[in-house]
């Protein structure tokens, strides 16, 4: 019967077989439009298998017929369905209760956020996969409670979600809840982490020095490395080498100073930032070197004028 596979309602009833949709029989006439006839109705659309099924029913019988698998781009490209292209989503980052972790790519921007204008993006400092590895391994902490209670109290302050750290979120923690409302204040300390305005700048889309995943450092128009950014290129270190409550604090203290006194701010975008690459992209100026502080070689003294005389190296 061509492209059709024929079943009775009834005695081979094959509604049990896997692959095949299952529907109640009921006396028509035939379905013209499974027959590709001009002047029918539309057939209906299931699913059958994860694919699409066209379906008749005529005298008890029926008839079913695989759609065509969609069109397959060029490849590596995505297929297309009714001419519309499925692009894959990262999924967003989330708390799964199954692992007790952090999973998934990134959480969205908070609403109020600073935006960005035409061919710029917001870039990390310290990289969110640095920030959610600590977080993770708060969250598979195995330790006494108050070292526990500290480690999130630390990142709680970083995120400037301090509230979220109650007696309660802490004993959850410590047992690894699956409850709805656990989920969602790791979300919230999870965003908060994520969008820390303070170690956001914006820069351009397309740049030529992509950090890869790697500490992003914030270099203002005179060449030198913000006092923010060495902050928290500290604390990018920190964390690869295994974030502990006393190798954190001094870093934690150091950013509420830094929130305290209003540069916990989202930079925003400064063309003289940034230098064209041969590339034709752009790149962040070149770091300067650091100042080494002058050291005196020798000090006299005029006896006459009483003035001092500094010879510096």
């Amino acid at each position: 019967m061509g492209g059709f596979v024929a079943r009775h309602a009834r005695g081979t009833e094959a509604a049990g077989k896997p692959g095949l949709a299952r529907s109640s029989a009921q006396p028509a006439a035939l379905d013209s439009a499974a027959r590709g006839l001009p002047g029918s109705s539309s057939p209906s659309t299931t699913a059958l298998g994860g694919d699409p099924v066209l379906r008749s029913e005529t005298l008890g019988h029926r008839f079913e017929r695989l759609a065509p698998p969609p069109a397959a781009g060029p490849a590596g490209a995505p297929a297309l369905r009714g001419n519309v292209l499925q692009r894959a989503k990262k999924k967003r980052a989330r708390y799964d209760p199954t692992t007790g972790q952090i999973t998934g790519g990134r959480y969205p921007w908070p609403t109020g956020f600073p935006g960005v204008g035409p061919g710029q993006t917001r870039h990390h400092k310290a990289p969110w996969n640095k920030l959610k590895t600590a977080l993770n391994q708060a969250l598979a902490l195995r330790t006494t409670p108050l070292k526990q209670k500290k480690r999130f109290q630390r990142l709680a302050t970083l995120a400037n979600r301090e509230h979220l750290i109650t007696d309660q979120f802490l004993r959850r923690a410590a047992r690894k809840s699956q409850r709805l409302s656990f989920a969602q204040a790791v979300n919230e300390l999870g965003q908060g982490l994520f969008a820390i305005p303070g170690n956001v700048f914006v820069g351009p889309t397309d740049r030529a020095d992509d950090p890869q995943g790697q500490h992003d450092s914030h270099i203002d128009e005179s060449g030198y490395e913000t006092d923010r950014s060495k902050t928290l290129r500290r604390l990018s270190r920190t964390i690869d080498k295994g974030a502990t409550n006393d190798n954190l604090k001094p870093l934690v203290e150091k950013f509420k100073a830094i929130r305290a006194s209003g540069q916990d701010q989202v930079a925003p975008y400064n063309a003289r930032e940034w230098d064209l690459h041969a590339s034709g992209k752009l790149q962040k100026k070149p770091k300067k070197p650091k100042l080494k502080p002058l050291k005196e070689k020798s000090r006299t003294v005029d006896p006459q004028s009483g003035r001092t005389h500094v010879v510096f190296e």
